[in-house]
């Protein structure tokens, strides 16, 4: 088997040798920090820092490890068709997101009893989805000073927030200076394609105009460290439309 995965192997990168040189000038490559991290994809944090639980120690990781914290809004504006993550179609006012976010609350505030009652300090957050910035400014307030009550961030580090187009394309301005007094310092944006067939097929509820205006958005707000996930291997994917969506995306300043 690992003979056949080799020659597979060996005989992509044959074929796509000029689409990796286009991506190398773009100054893409593969490294071994990527490599490391690559398993964000299934979970955050990375597999590298998690630790074994039972239901006696949950909440009680050790205290001589980092520890990151990770929350989950399962929340979008509807269902993409290639996502298996925990979600459901959703919209801005809907009762459960407040009924989700005292729940957040009541859970959170049991981790930090449970580990003495005293802000945890964590070396990164992220506030992933689902769609996180589908959540109406209120509501995403109240989740930030959950977050502060109960966790403290280490100076410098990543306080991440995942958002999508057309949750930040009409209030993205108010939404983000608020995430900034938070001390929010980092967006993650589902882009996926600056190409409208693609975006059409994947069932996204945005367009490539959309995308290019919320990353402007984004800029505007302050915030520059921003990531845009740009998804690969489609059946009408071609390395054509890796190379473009790449110069796309280095020529708004995002890689």
């Amino acid at each position: 088997m690992f003979e056949r995965l080799k020659e597979r192997a060996e005989s992509f990168l044959a074929q796509n040798q000029p689409a990796i040189d286009a991506l190398g000038r773009l100054d893409v490559s593969f490294d071994d920090a990527m490599v490391k991290t690559s398993n964000i994809v299934v979970t955050y944090p990375p597999k590298q820092v998690l630790e074994d639980r039972t239901t006696e120690n949950f909440h009680l990781p050790s205290t001589d490890k980092p520890k990151a914290l990770y929350i989950h809004i399962p929340f979008c504006t509807g269902i993409c068709n290639y996502c298996a993550f925990e979600r459901t179609a959703n919209s801005a006012g809907d009762p459960q997101i407040a009924k989700y976010v005292d729940l957040l609350s009541s859970e959170s505030k049991l981790v930090r009893q449970s580990m003495g009652g005293k802000r945890i300090p964590v070396e990164s957050i992220y506030i992933g989805g689902g769609t996180p910035t589908l959540l109406p400014p209120e509501q995403l307030e109240k989740l930030f000073d959950i977050i502060a009550r109960d966790y403290e961030l280490r100076a410098g580090s990543e306080y991440t927030l995942e958002g999508s187009p057309e949750t930040l394309i009409e209030d993205g301005t108010e939404k983000l200076k608020l995430a900034q007094q938070y001390s929010v310092n980092r967006v993650s944006i589902g882009i996926e394609s600056f190409d409208d067939p693609t975006l059409k097929a994947l069932n996204r509820r945005h367009d490539a105009e959309m995308a290019e205006r919320v990353i402007h958005i984004i800029k505007n707000a302050g915030i520059n460290n921003i990531d845009i996930d740009l998804i690969r291997g489609l059946p009408q994917s071609s390395a054509d439309h890796i190379i473009n969506n790449l110069q796309k995306a280095a020529q708004r300043g995002t890689v």
